[in-house]
């Protein structure tokens, strides 16, 4: 029988299998007290050194899509904060532009009306006139 079992990152990597005594192997100092003196030991030492490999591959390749995954976030997190901080300073820039439209127009009326005004003061018949 042989039975296998992980816990944990790296904290806990239990096979077990079963010889005229069972052994267990915990982490990866157990491994060194595998017997390989005979064919017979070696093949059951292969046989437990073997699923630690492809564990130790299969960790690899999920770590390393995992880490390709993050940095692919971070390159898309940053193209969003480029985007939107110059969205935010276009935004403030058509506000801006929106806001000195306005105020020259109103500098306009209010030129008008000064202009306007001083022709009133300065020749009331003529605004008499325009009321007849």
């Amino acid at each position: 029988m042989l039975a296998f079992q992980y816990v944990g990152y790296l904290s806990e990597f239990r096979i077990e299998f079963d010889r005229p005594a069972p052994v267990v192997v915990s982490g990866l100092s157990g491994a060194w007290d595998l017997n390989v003196r005979t064919e017979t030991a070696a093949a059951e030492a292969l046989a437990i050194i073997d699923p630690m490999i492809e564990h130790a591959v299969a960790a690899a390749s999920y770590y390393g899509s995992v880490g390709r995954r993050i940095s692919l976030h971070e390159t898309l997190n940053a193209q969003l904060k480029d985007v939107l901080v110059s969205g935010r300073g276009g935004l403030t820039d058509a506000d801006m532009e929106d806001v000195a439209a306005k105020l020259v127009a109103s500098q306009v009326r209010r030129d008008l009306a000064l202009v306007s005004l001083s022709v009133a003061n300065g020749r009331p018949e003529v605004l008499l006139s325009l009321f007849r």
